[in-house]
């Protein structure tokens, strides 16, 4: 009798490849056995950053075995293979957190994005012909926007920015330290409850500062000037993804940034959130730098310094993107003054934000002054 060794099979009685087997056995011996360590009760205690960094690193391997894998491309495998991923994050998480008393349940929610943050920069270097192999099957069947331009620079910026900010995000959590900065430029700051943090400066001095007029404030002024240059200059691009008539808006669309025009239409849905909510947001600052006492710049600053900066990083790299046909791309002889208007755009914002912080006492709410006789208050 000749012993005949079972051959694995899947659900529709496929025999598995030995390098199927070979991807099988790598996962489990290299990422399985290393999550294993770090969740047992007996390993070392890791910084929650660590440990939610070292999660987030499996990511690429959970796509490579989608990837590789017949039998794990069926949808509903994808989504059980998901929750499962998704649920090792938070049992992670949660292990690198038991040292504190009571972690913020957004730190689950920050692990969580992070994961998914290696998901998009395996994206976009795939995208661009640094790796391959990982992001065929998702791409096709999940997100196959990812592949164009656009998705690729959002790809970056949330695999390399969001990521870090995320990591900076869990570290000062877990050191019960103040969101303030980051977790205002990572837009979340309404999320957060957190107290504010800002220098005591004595009742009469505040009152001087905020009485000085716009023309004595130079940086605000210059500041103000800026803002309506940007609300002109954003309002204007909205008219021309709109296809207003006026001859200025068909002379830039077709001279300056015909990227505006392409079909898949990522860069009109960006100029068009830019009318509609950056414009607005941008009115108000500069109401802000008029009156005193708006304490609520110091925030909505930093979330507008941050959205800017991520939308104009992906709509200017974009259209200078291989990915984007080439009549769509900026044209060389414009190269420069398309560049640096768009550039003065994101700065804009990012500058304002950065006076807001150095300097808030003008933004301050002064508390009423109750009169007092023999230390005691009046009635």
């Amino acid at each position: 009798h000749t012993h005949t060794p079972h051959t694995p099979q899947d659900a529709d009685g496929r025999e598995f490849k030995p390098q199927q087997n070979a991807v099988l056995y790598f996962i489990d011996g290299c990422l399985g056995q290393s999550l294993r360590t770090i969740t047992e009760e007996g390993a070392m205690d890791l910084p929650p950053e660590i440990s939610v960094l070292l999660l987030s690193l499996s990511a690429p391997f959970l796509l490579y075995a989608i990837n590789q894998l017949p039998f794990l491309q069926d949808p509903q495998v994808i989504l059980a293979l998901v929750v499962a991923a998704l649920t090792t994050v938070f049992l992670l998480a949660n292990r690198g957190m038991k040292s504190a008393a009571a972690p913020d349940p957004l730190f689950y929610v920050f692990a969580v994005f992070s994961f998914t943050s290696v998901l998009s920069l395996t994206n976009a270097l795939q995208q661009d012909g640094f790796i391959k192999g990982f992001m065929d099957v998702y791409v096709g069947k999940v997100e196959p926007h990812l592949s164009s331009a656009h998705g690729i620079l959002l790809s970056y910026w949330e695999g390399l920015v969001h990521f870090l900010l995320l990591l900076l995000i869990i570290h000062r959590m877990s050191e019960g330290s103040s969101l303030s900065l980051i977790g205002s430029v990572w837009t979340a700051v309404k999320l957060l409850s957190r107290p504010r943090e800002l220098s005591i400066i004595p009742a009469d001095k505040l009152e001087v500062l905020q009485r000085r007029s716009l023309l004595s404030r130079p940086v605000d002024l210059l500041l103000t000037l800026c803002l309506l240059g940007n609300i002109a200059f954003t309002a204007f691009r909205g008219f021309v993804v709109l296809e207003c008539s006026l001859d200025a808006c068909f002379s830039y669309i077709y001279q300056y940034e015909p990227y505006m025009k392409d079909s898949v239409g990522f860069p009109k849905l960006t100029m068009l959130v830019f009318l509609f909510y950056a414009v607005p947001l941008l009115w108000a600052c500069v109401l802000g730098l008029l009156t005193p006492g708006c304490s609520w710049m110091l925030d909505w600053t930093l979330v507008l310094a941050g959205a800017v900066a991520q939308a104009q990083w992906t709509h200017l790299g974009a259209s200078l993107h291989s990915r984007t046909p080439f009549t769509y791309r900026i044209p060389k002889d414009e190269w420069s003054q398309v560049m640096v208007l768009n550039l003065l755009s994101l700065a804009v914002p990012v500058l304002l934000a950065l006076r807001c912080h150095i300097r808030p006492a003008f933004f301050l709410q002064s508390q009423p002054h109750t009169p007092t006789t023999n230390g005691r208050k009046q009635r």
